[in-house]
């Protein structure tokens, strides 16, 4: 196989975030995070296991290989409800950076095979928005502050396991490859329940507001990839290709529910009070897609160029099949009336995706110094409709730049994602997303409103060649 083209797995230890990039992360490892993703026919660092497990064949020494990388993400959502004749304020994410370390290793077995386990984590999904603070007499013009609290103040998605690869190359030019994994998949979502009556109460009113948190998990969750590359050493041109399955996510775990802060009469008296069973309990089913990657990249003489196309598909659920099952919980309004809440959408539907990716590289100092770069368009992996604060994934633009330093026995790697959403308006009449009211079965819409947003991605590692 060419040199340029060696690609090589190590142990992979990730914690990723995805915006606008379906369940995963725009590049996880510097060379995938400065190519935006395109790495299924290039990546030769630890990634490569994750992209395409036909790379562990690609090196047989052994090899380690540690890291950090910083997440950022932000959010801006200007509701379009008027809320008493005022308009909404507009919220943003404050969910902090997260600091994502990952490291890994691989060992060859003879000349054509390559073993690597690893432990990967590349999803974590993480919005939190700003919430009412916690006091009984809701101030007047609380209703408009916190515009998103009706669809989600909170959406964390974490999704990570321990995995084996095995990559074999049959052929001087061909390699295959395999890698299977066990995941841990939790969910958590707080949102707002209005515990009101729209024929009797003020719509909208926050002294009926009751907030609910659902969470969910799933300790196991297979997923298995399967993974090709073709490298002629007499054709600068490779072609890589792999596809992953895996498992519904079918997560259990407990709920809360808040009373409503509002009182009102002597003694004070609650709008509303919840009962919550001690053995409540959340139950929901998050399908994962399946992904194709597709690359082919060209080898000059000190420049590589990539394309890469991604498809994810399988796992299109409609907003009313992608709900929380809730059991043993109860509201009561304060004369006596109760209603159990049985269902609580989880505030996003699901549709097939796909990006195009595309990438280069420049020997600015042949063999020691490598730059990078990268674009790519993603579609979002929620359709327009159906946006909302609890998983608001755009369609995105992604820019990135990275550098490799190469020395005897190892070097160091840096890469830079920055991904612009392409900012939405979505109309209270088109929306999806309703609100959750026990007490009517009028349909309020809740998701109206513009959504935009951005995620920046640093990485750096290192690699070394162990004796």
């Amino acid at each position: 196989m060419h040199r340029a083209a060696r690609l090589t797995l190590v142990v992979l230890c990730i914690v990723a975030r995805a915006h606008g990039n379906g369940l995963d992360l725009t590049g996880i490892g510097p060379r995938a995070t400065a190519h935006a993703g395109a790495a299924v026919a290039s990546v030769d660092d630890f990634s490569a296991a994750y992209y395409n497990p036909a790379g562990l064949a690609r090196r047989s020494e052994l090899r380690a290989q540690a890291g950090l990388s910083l997440s950022t993400r932000a959010l801006t959502f200007a509701s379009a409800i008027d809320f008493s004749a005022r308009q909404a304020e507009s919220v943003r994410n404050e969910a902090p950076p997260d600091l994502l370390p990952w490291g890994g290793l691989a060992l060859g077995v003879g000349r054509s095979l390559v073993v690597g386990i690893a432990y990967v984590a590349p999803s974590v999904i993480s919005y939190e928005l700003a919430t009412a603070p916690d006091y009984d007499q809701p101030l007047p013009d609380e209703e408009h502050r916190y515009p998103q609290r009706y669809a989600a103040s909170r959406f964390v998605l974490d999704r990570r396991g321990l995995g084996l690869g095995i990559g074999v190359r049959p052929l001087p030019w061909l390699a295959l490859g395999i890698a299977a994994f066990a995941y841990d998949v939790s969910l958590v979502e707080d949102r707002t329940i209005w515990g009101g009556e729209p024929s009797s109460d003020p719509l909208y009113a926050p002294r009926f507001d009751m907030s609910l948190s659902a969470t969910g998990r799933d300790r196991f969750v297979p997923t298995a990839t399967l993974g090709f590359l073709v490298a002629p050493s007499s054709v600068p041109v490779e072609i890589g290709g792999s596809v992953s399955w895996s498992d519904s996510a079918r997560l259990t775990g407990p709920v809360s529910l808040r009373d409503t802060r509002g009182v009102t009469g002597e003694p004070p008296q609650r709008y509303a009070t919840a009962n919550v069973d001690s053995g409540a309990r959340a139950r929901i089913q998050l399908p994962i897609p399946v992904t194709l990657r597709t690359g082919l990249r060209y080898l000059g003489r000190r420049f590589v160029v990539e394309a890469e196309v991604d498809l994810e598909f399988g796992a299109a659920t409609a907003v009313s099949e992608l709900s929380w099952a809730i059991d043993g919980v109860t509201v009561i309004r304060r004369e006596g009336t109760k209603a159990a809440i049985g269902s609580v959408p989880l505030g996003a539907a699901i549709e097939d995706r796909g990006a195009l990716r595309l990438a280069a590289d420049v020997d600015l100092v042949p063999g020691f110094l490598t730059i990078n770069a990268g674009y790519a368009f993603a579609r979002g992996w929620v359709p327009r409709r159906f946006l909302s604060s609890a998983l608001p994934d755009l369609d995105t633009l992604t820019l990135a730049l990275g550098l490799e330093a190469r020395v005897s026995g190892g070097g160091v790697s840096f890469g830079l994602a920055r991904s612009f959403g392409v900012a939405t308006d979505v109309t209270q009449a088109e929306t999806g997303i309703q609100w959750v009211a026990p007490f009517t079965t009028e349909p309020i819409p809740v998701g109206g409103g513009r959504y935009d947003g951005a995620e920046t991605l640093v990485s750096v590692g290192v690699e070394v060649e162990l004796p």
